[in-house]
């Protein structure tokens, strides 16, 4: 499989709310119900929240293209969101990271992890945390493939009313 690494523009709002809404519900378990998940969609990765979050560079994201162009992974760093207390240092919160099913297992996600340390890194960042649902098995073993440490836990409010139980991970980027 070819593909290209890029960052991501304003420009690439639309297709990447598509892409989001497509992958984000395999991250969330049999568990949450499925029109909580939906509701964050609309309300979270739409174009216009995906456009406005990229403009004003409160996501820095990174898109994994296929040779025609279609995105199949993205990441997204949030500078916005507060760091939890469990994580030392000034680290990056990773808010978003999805392979496509289709593009899975031909080194994409490591690929994509690379070059998110190498971000976080230049921003100046000496970590990085997210939070993954505590029944989301194939999230928590590629994090701790990739030499995150489950840290903690928290409560995710993925809509009013609905609360998701995660794991906060955190990778020091001095063991990368």
């Amino acid at each position: 499989m070819s593909f290209t690494l890029r960052a991501a523009t304003p420009a690439d709002a639309a297709a990447l709310s598509v892409f989001a809404g497509e992958n984000f519900p395999d991250a969330a378990p049999a568990v949450v119900p499925r029109e909580a998940v939906e509701a964050f969609i609309a309300e979270n990765l739409s174009e216009e929240v995906l456009e406005q979050a990229i403009a004003s560079g409160v996501y820095t994201v990174n898109l994994v293209l296929d040779t025609e162009g279609q995105i199949i992974a993205y990441s997204a760093i949030d500078t916005a969101q507060p760091q939890p207390i469990e994580v030392a240092g000034n680290a990056a919160y990773l808010s978003k990271f999805y392979v496509g099913a289709d593009a899975r297992g031909v080194g994409i996600s490591g690929m994509l992890m690379g070059q998110l340390v190498e971000d976080a890194q230049s921003a100046g960042y000496d970590g990085i945390h997210l939070g993954t649902h505590q029944e989301n098995y194939r999230a928590q073993a590629f994090y701790e493939k990739m030499g995150f440490i489950k840290v903690g836990t928290r409560t995710f409010e993925l809509t009013t009313g609905v609360l998701g139980q995660d794991f906060i991970y955190h990778l020091p980027l001095s063991a990368v």
